[in-house]
Parts: C-alpha cells; sequence; structure tokens
C-alpha cells in the first residue's frame, strides 16, 4: 500500500528495513499516526499490509532478505571505492556476492519471484541492481545456464549500472521527470562503464549494451539482433522490468500483470523473443497475497503461482460475486478458464476486510 494510503491501525505485513539491513519496524506491527510519519520522513514508498484474508500465507522468495540487504550494501561499497579511486583492477567481492546469491536461488525448490522488494528511495540505484541481478540469474536458469555462466550473469547484474557514478547526483536524484537534455546526460552512463571495470569484456559488453534494442531502436551504438550480447540482452529485459514495476517520488509502479503484458508483446521486437520467454517464465504476473476480482465476479487472494503461466494463478475464492464472505475454496484459473479482471485498490480492501473482521 503506497505510504499516503495508509492509516494508523492496520497491520504491517511485511518487516521493514534501513539500507544497512536494521529494522525499522516488524512484521505484525499495528501503526500509529507516529509510525506512519516517521515511514514518510525515511522515504519508505510502499509497504506491504495484512488485512486478514488469508493469515496463513507464507511468501517465499528466491533470495532471503538477508541476502538482498549484504548484495545491496557491497554494491554501494563498490561504488563509493570506485568513486575514490577511478577503474578498479577486479571485481573479485562482487563475484563473492554474486556466488551467494545464485547459490541461494539454486538451492530452492522452484525459484519464483512474486512480491517487490520494498525500498528507500534515496538507495534505488543499489536495491536496482540487486533486483536486476535476480532477475537476470532467474532468466539464465530458464535458459539452460549451468552454477558458473549464472554466477557471471549475476555479476553483471549487480553492474550493470556503474557507469551512473559519472552523471551528476541531481540528475540521479531529481524528485520529477528529467528534461531531455538531462535524459541524455543519463543515457551516457552505458558509454562510461567502459572505462572504470576491469577488462572482463561481459561486464563491459552487459554495462555497455543492455540498453540496447532488438530492432535497433537502443542506444548507444544502435545494435540490432545478434549483435547485442547475450547477457546484454538478458540485462536489459531484467532492467526495464524492475524499472517499470518500481515505485518512483514521481510515479507509482506499474502494476506486474500490465509489465508481463507489455513485455510479452514487445518480444520480437524491442525484446528477444526467446529471452522474454524465459524471463517471463519466471515472474508472478498477480503477486502471492494479492485480492483479486475473477472473471466469474467472485473475490479471492492469490495463493499459489506456477512457473509458465503468470496470469493464471491459484485463487482462493473468500467473497460471491456480490462482495459477501463464502466458504473459502481454492480454484486454479488455468484449469477453470477463468481470468482475474481487476486487482482491487486500497478502499474496496478496506470495505471487504470489515466484512470479515
Amino acid at each position: 500500500m503506497y505510504i499516503n494510503n495508509l492509516r494508523p491501525g492496520l497491520k504491517l505485513a511485511r518487516t521493514i528495513y534501513d539500507m544497512d539491513g536494521r529494522i525499522l519496524l516488524r512484521e505484525g506491527a499495528t501503526l500509529s499516526s507516529r509510525m506512519i510519519s516517521t515511514l514518510e520522513k525515511r522515504g519508505i514508498l510502499f509497504v506491504y499490509i495484512d488485512f486478514g484474508f488469508a493469515p496463513d500465507l507464507q511468501v517465499e522468495e528466491p533470495l532471503s532478505e538477508a541476502v538482498r540487504q549484504e548484495a545491496a550494501r557491497q554494491v554501494r561499497n563498490f561504488w563509493e571505492r570506485v568513486k575514490e579511486r577511478g577503474r578498479l583492477k577486479d571485481v573479485k567481492e562482487i563475484q563473492s556476492t554474486a556466488t551467494r546469491m545464485v547459490d541461494e536461488i539454486l538451492s530452492r525448490p522452484e525459484p519464483l519471484l512474486s512480491l517487490s522488494q520494498i525500498r528507500l528511495y534515496d538507495e534505488y540505484l543499489f536495491a536496482h541492481s540487486v533486483d536486476v541481478a535476480v532477475l537476470s540469474v532467474l532468466a539464465g536458469l530458464s535458459l539452460g545456464y549451468g552454477r558458473e555462466e549464472l554466477i557471471a550473469i549475476g555479476t553483471c547484474g549487480l553492474l550493470h549500472d556503474i557507469g551512473k557514478i559519472k552523471v551528476s547526483e541531481r540528475i540521479l536524484n531529481k524528485p520529477d521527470r528529467l528534461t531531455p537534455g538531462e535524459f541524455e546526460q543519463i543515457k551516457k552512463h552505458t558509454l562510461y562503464a567502459r572505462g572504470l571495470l576491469p577488462g572482463d569484456e561481459r561486464l563491459v559488453k552487459a554495462a555497455t549494451q543492455h540498453h540496447e534494442r532488438f530492432d535497433g531502436q537502443g542506444y548507444p551504438l544502435g545494435l540490432k539482433g545478434d549483435e547485442i550480447d547475450p547477457i546484454a540482452r538478458i540485462i536489459g529485459v531484467a532492467d526495464a522490468y524492475d524499472a517499470m514495476t518500481t515505485d518512483r517520488v514521481y510515479r507509482p509502479a506499474l502494476p506486474v500483470n500490465e509489465v508481463v503484458e507489455y513485455l510479452s508483446a514487445a518480444g520480437g521486437h524491442q525484446f528477444d523473443l526467446q529471452t522474454i520467454k524465459a524471463f517471463i517464465e519466471n515472474i508472478a504476473a498477480y503477486p502471492v497475497g494479492s485480492m483479486v476480482r475473477l472473471s466469474s465476479g467472485e473475490i479471492g487472494v492469490v495463493v499459489r503461482n506456477r512457473r509458465g503461466v503468470p496470469l493464471y494463478p491459484v485463487v482462493r475464492v473468500l467473497f460471491d460475486g456480490q462482495g459477501q464472505p463464502v466458504t473459502p475454496y481454492e480454484v486454479d484459473l488455468a484449469r477453470a478458464r477463468l481470468m482475474v479482471v481487476e486487482t482491487l485498490e486500497q478502499e474496496k480492501l478496506f470495505k471487504l476486510s470489515e466484512k470479515i473482521s
């Protein structure tokens, strides 16, 4: 729920951490006016609220919060060292971080990205780098890459935006949309990267080519098709997805299902079709815990997602078409030939929660 829609008395569904891994508020905390004000001051844009619809749900992410936070800190520390010293000789620490990430992802029985990370807006670049790395590793897994290759993909994901070190912080942290001139400055980060990274061509290509597009309409060189490095193609899709599904100060995130549909349509044009298919296979268009209205009119909560069918989750039906509570039961939308027609907004959730409280 967006921070400006919070009200005292709501129960927090996920623990909120700062960039250094310190807990700001624990899962289960009942929000007060003072807590909400504190979250606003810390730059928290979005939190997860427990409305009591499915208290038994447990969401397992492909990467634990501890590993995610440590990876973000490592990226931040690496950026700071590059700023101080210029080009570094190696990226061993980042490779070590990528190794931990890959090994944890491989340890999951069926890693599937469900919920988005809660972020502090002033730490966006570091959290974004971690999320792009996770998304890219998941896509690489679907494409058949082995462990060592996945580590390389993860390392490239963590460092893909390194060239932004040389872009003005005023532009990077601007709370409004960029002007055309400012956007031209941002685009130069792909060119700056080559002078900051050690000689590993995989790293360099990922950092310089992740904004190239399959149809030749990207930047900085207008490469197209097979001219674009395979890892850079993966990073490019992950980068676009994460940017569109993340809340920013100047605009809210797009719904995941809309982004999935957009990327599906862009496959074979903006993006390599094989890469898009592998990427979407790992995304839950309707994250576990989402309250949705079905084509039957019934309302329920998403309880499971299955790889390969992002638009057809398993839903626990809680309300009939008139919004009245029913005895809960689960329905697999793919098998029942039903579809989600609406993800419920906050005000509707408030009204429904009153009927079961």
